[in-house]
């Protein structure tokens, strides 16, 4: 019949076989010898007391087979149940973290390049305007002005057809600048219309603004400025 025993020093309930009896084993809680008392064995004319209970079956069940030494290791309120892993979100984390950049308002640093050009356009259009150029070239400031006002809004809206016209007109200007940068250096018809000083200034101004066309050209055409304003509303 089973036998129950308790360890010495963790005070585990063992249940184990009387095969066991007379043998130790080691507590797998607390490594501690868990020795077996050895059965007493009764005398063979020994009646059993009319006061004993009725002899019952045990209820508690039988260690398992494989065990060696004959002992239920683990009680089924001693089992820890693992943790069941959450399901892996991984792609959904990356994709959500792709639209919040998507959606974020931060412009990249490419379209601040193209800003910055677009401002540097603006100062010369404002430095023609204060000039004593004739009314022609000012009105042209002004117009300019306000047409670069508005990329730049559209920018900040991240609306795709102004970044498409902006390259257009931008591509426009960088050949008219070109075209005006060349005659000021190479053409001697111009170069003998207008003072040294006059020729000095024309060459700077036309230099630094075919540096920024070719700057917002550049900003708003690479990828990550292609890619934000393509997310935006006004596409």
């Amino acid at each position: 019949m089973p036998i129950n025993i308790a360890c010495p020093q963790c005070q585990r309930q063992f249940v184990v076989r009387d095969e066991i009896a007379g043998k130790s084993f080691r507590c797998k809680d607390c490594e501690a010898i868990v020795s077996v008392p050895a059965l007493k064995s009764a005398p063979q004319n020994s009646v059993q007391p009319k006061s004993a209970a009725p002899q019952r079956k045990a209820t508690t069940p039988e260690p398992p087979a494989e065990d060696e030494w004959g002992y239920e290791t683990w009680q089924d309120d001693q089992q820890s149940e693992l943790p069941i892993p959450a399901p892996r979100a991984k792609r959904k984390a990356v994709a959500e973290r792709s639209a919040d950049a998507n959606k974020s308002p931060v412009v990249p640093i490419e379209g601040i390049l193209s800003i910055a050009s677009i401002a540097v356009l603006g100062v010369l259009n404002l430095w023609v305007l204060i000039s004593p150029d004739e009314i022609l070239w000012k009105l042209i400031a002004a117009i300019r002005i306000a047409v670069e006002a508005r990329v730049v809004w559209g920018i900040r809206e991240r609306n795709g057809q102004t970044g498409l016209a902006a390259t257009i007109a931008a591509v426009m200007m960088t050949l008219i600048s070109a075209f005006m940068l060349w005659s000021l250096i190479s053409d001697p018809e111009v170069r003998a219309d207008v003072s040294p000083q006059e020729l000095r200034n024309g060459q700077i101004f036309v230099t630094v603004q075919l540096v920024a066309e070719i700057g917002v050209i550049v900003g708003l055409n690479l990828p990550r400025t292609r890619r934000w304003m393509a997310t935006g509303n006004g596409s």
